[in-house]
């Protein structure tokens, strides 16, 4: 039996809204759009949790050539539209990874705030929990939280056609290459300051953000919070919008923004660590879908 941690992915919320705008359109939009991932969320978690996906997971792990692509576009149908493939790898030890938007409250304790969060999705050759490579397949939160706040507040500037998935994306994959140094100066937690994300026509005000995920036995987890969005009239002189600018090992993605199950945070001596257990990964990410 495979030691590799495996936990249920947590049910979606409810696609409700707390975005307190007096605009009753933007509320409806921001809830219709999140009606829309609850139902992708849902649809993923059939496939995720369906007893045939564990053979079709196999079959991409230990086939090679046109077996495993089937098994591949198999495994992308069993999880449905709404994943985006973020990374693909083959050889000896391939691994699929894909982003997912998950309509939810924070993952703040104690914080009902409505958001969404960007989470992985991992299939193919993973480290188990004693170091050995095993098949096996994850979910869970990776990236970036967005509260309903801010998307009212994209709607309301750049119209309620927008392409609010296309803006996340945009901002996640910013997100990933960011250096540490910018987010983390001096890799202290204790001094963490606020930073201005690309998002469309703007930015997402952002701040690190640590806790415990409830999902895997409340171990230390690291994300970043989007509070709010700022249109590019409303930017400061000293508000920088950051975007991809770290270099290969100095990026968020090289450590504390790897998928969980290929990386491990540790609190020592009242700080936290970051450790990663699988070498590889930023390479898949390197130049995602959407990104020229």
């Amino acid at each position: 039996m495979s030691d590799f941690p495996m936990p249920r992915p947590a049910v979606a919320y409810e696609a409700t809204t707390d975005t307190d705008y007096p605009n009753a359109a933007v509320r409806g939009q921001v809830r219709l759009w999140k009606q829309k991932l609850a139902e992708h969320y849902r649809h993923f978690e059939r496939g995720y949790l369906d007893p045939q996906t564990v053979s079709i997971k196999d079959a991409f792990v230990h086939k090679t050539g046109a077996g495993r692509r089937r098994a591949f576009n198999k495994l992308s149908q069993a999880f449905g539209p709404g994943l985006t493939l973020e990374g693909l790898r083959d050889g000896k030890t391939p691994l699929a990874v894909w982003s997912i938007l998950k309509p939810r409250d924070s993952l703040k304790e104690h914080d009902d705030r409505n958001c969404v969060s960007v989470n992985y999705v991992l299939c193919g050759v993973l480290p188990s929990q004693t170091g050995r490579l095993l098949s096996g397949a994850a979910e869970g939160v990776w990236s970036l939280e967005i509260f309903d706040h801010a998307l009212g507040r994209i709607l309301e500037r750049m119209g309620m056609t927008t392409p609010l998935e296309a803006v996340i994306a945009e901002a996640h994959h910013n997100v990933l290459r960011l250096n540490l140094a910018t987010v983390l100066p001096g890799n202290d937690f204790n001094r963490t300051p606020k930073f201005y994300v690309r998002a469309g026509n703007g930015a997402f005000m952002c701040k690190v953000a640590t806790g415990l995920d409830k999902s895997v036995g409340l171990e230390p987890m690291f994300y970043i919070q989007a509070v709010t969005w700022i249109a590019d009239d409303m930017v400061h002189d000293d508000q920088a919008l950051l975007v991809a600018d770290g270099n290969p090992g100095e990026r968020l993605v090289d450590s504390w923004l790897l998928p969980r199950p290929v990386r491990r945070i540790v609190r020592k001596d009242n700080k936290i660590e970051c450790y990663s257990w699988i070498a590889g990964l930023p390479d898949l990410l390197a130049m995602p879908q959407g990104r020229a």
